[in-house]
């Protein structure tokens, strides 16, 4: 088993939130596929639980969109704080006109946690434009 996840849209605004709510399992990972969801990412929060269903620190997230790109762009890699919430928003690494290009997902989104910790809590939140 791949831990717990509880995944809700929340799609009747203009921004739409995608949250993933996750349990990890002994092993301490959660994985999991979103439906076929599309827009451009504007942001993605990262909320620890906090007592004893606080992730280990340094904590990992991956979101992969269709064609198995890091919509995090490896800052979930790069270990979460177990005790602050974190915010990023994801640009595409080139540049058009002078300016970052957003980050655009149309297709199921792939959701991992790893080194959490045993039965350890969090959410994912990705909002689209």
């Amino acid at each position: 088993m791949a831990g717990t996840l509880v995944i809700k849209y929340y799609e009747t605004r203009s921004v739409r939130r995608v949250i993933f709510n996750w349990t990890s399992n002994a092993s301490g990972t959660c994985t999991g596929q979103t439906k076929l969801v599309s827009g451009i990412v504007s942001k993605i929060s990262f909320i620890p639980a906090s007592g004893v269903n606080q992730p280990s620190d340094d904590y990992k997230v991956k979101i992969l969109d269709d064609d198995g790109i890091d919509i995090i762009q490896g800052y979930g890699f790069t270990g979460m704080s177990n005790e602050y919430p974190d915010a990023i928003v994801p640009q595409m690494n080139g540049l058009i006109s002078g300016s970052a290009s957003l980050f655009v997902v149309d297709g199921k989104l792939n959701f991992e946690v790893v080194e959490a910790g045993n039965a350890k809590q969090g959410i994912v939140t990705v909002y689209l434009r």
